[in-house]
């Protein structure tokens, strides 16, 4: 054997041992074998990738983007099985909330993707799961046949019963499973992996996580959470980056049309075939209204300004129309509205300046008038001469 075929030999021996050491750092890289489609895809993962082909189309705000049954939203994000309906990996800003989603028989149909909502359908057409893209993480379940759901909770993550409704929790989120007090008996059972809710026919529940875009504002979140299990809930409105809007209805009567939308103001047109009062609340992130120095936020009922209370307690006790408003920075704000009946109302958030203290300061003399010293002197000599003559 020659020298020149003993140096190709060497030579392809190491082109192969390069070839599988690259193959290894590639299996070994979760992003990569995630990219290639090689193995499970964790919630950070995901979320990443997401985020990745979001950008890459210039998508901002709320909304889902979607491939092969994957649902890339700016909030939320979960998989399809595009043959059961079934969801996988649902997770809530790149956390692990569940495995899995599965509702007991459904006769899957297909998958709806509209803006910021997703809707599972059966065969039949009825809408069995809305999926929405928001910093609540709402899914709503409505069905006119009693339904079961399973909720396979991801690693890490326990769930506990609380009167009508289930704690989610896992280290960086809190999520509940809510449902109705009065839509009749929900059978609701919870284990360490597992919480499965068999639901009556017509009725409703809700998934809502207290919002990851306003950390601060948990306890206020916790009661509408409340509020939602006594059907005092009528909409959450959510209005993000780019114009985003997200609509969640957890009253079948009411109806919101939105006529406005700009950076000093929101307009909403309220329209409810049920007389009975609701609580709105409202998630303004980001570019949904601009506030400078020296600006508030002012809501208008049925074009009457609303004097805001300092309590939430107080707008879900209020029997008159009533507004709290908690703002963790100028670009976002949640704000809780009691409508005390229906029939058609107009609320309006609108950026207005602050008012200016109705005290003012007596103006000070101005020194610059021509004899304003002489006339201090005279007066001063005037005051003197009194006192002498009452010492004496």
């Amino acid at each position: 054997m020659n020298n020149r075929n003993v140096s190709g030999i060497v030579l392809t021996l190491l082109v192969i041992i390069l070839i599988i050491s690259n193959v290894e750092a590639l299996m070994s890289d979760p992003k990569v074998s995630m990219k290639v489609g090689m193995g499970p895809m964790n919630a950070s993962d995901m979320m990443q990738q997401g985020q990745d082909l979001r950008h890459e189309v210039g998508m901002q705000g709320m909304g889902f983007m979607h491939s092969g049954g994957k649902m890339f939203g700016h909030y939320v994000t979960f998989t399809v099985n595009e043959a059961t309906g079934d969801i996988s990996n649902y997770s809530i800003a790149g956390n692990a909330i569940f495995d899995s989603i599965t509702v007991d028989g459904l006769d899957f149909g297909e998958t709806q993707v509209l803006g910021s909502m997703t809707k599972i359908i059966d065969a039949d057409g009825n809408i069995i799961m809305q999926v929405h893209d928001n910093p609540a993480a709402v899914i709503n379940f409505v069905s006119s046949d009693a339904y079961t759901v399973n909720f396979n909770l991801a690693d890490g993550v326990k769930a506990t019963k609380e009167g009508n409704t289930v704690k989610i929790e896992s280290n960086e989120v809190e999520v509940y499973i809510v449902h109705s007090a009065d839509e009749g008996s929900f059978e609701v059972n919870v284990n360490a992996n597992t919480v499965i809710v068999e639901a009556p026919e017509n009725s409703s529940m809700v998934v809502r996580a207290l919002p990851v875009n306003m950390p601060e504002l948990s306890e206020m979140n916790r009661l509408i959470v409340r509020e939602m299990a006594n059907n005092r809930v009528g909409a959450e409105v959510c209005l993000g980056m780019n114009g985003s809007m997200n609509m969640v209805y957890h009253s079948e009567h009411l109806r919101i049309q939105s006529e406005v939308m700009n950076s000093e103001r929101i307009r909403l047109r309220l329209n409810s075939t049920d007389p009975t009062g609701k609580i709105l609340s409202f998630n303004l992130d980001n570019t949904s209204l601009q506030l400078q120095e020296g600006e508030r936020l002012r809501i208008y009922y049925d074009n009457v300004p609303l004097n805001c209370v300092d309590n939430p307690e107080q707008v879900s006790s209020a029997t008159n129309a009533a507004c709290f408003i908690s703002q963790e920075s100028r670009s976002r704000a949640q704000i809780m509205i009691n409508v005390p009946e229906f029939s058609e109302h107009v609320i309006e958030i609108a950026v207005e300046a602050e008012e200016q203290s109705e005290t003012e300061m007596p103006a000070e003399p101005d020194s610059s008038v021509p004899g304003f010293g002489s006339l201090i002197a005279i007066s001063g000599l005037s005051m003197a001469v009194y006192l002498i003559r009452r010492i004496k």
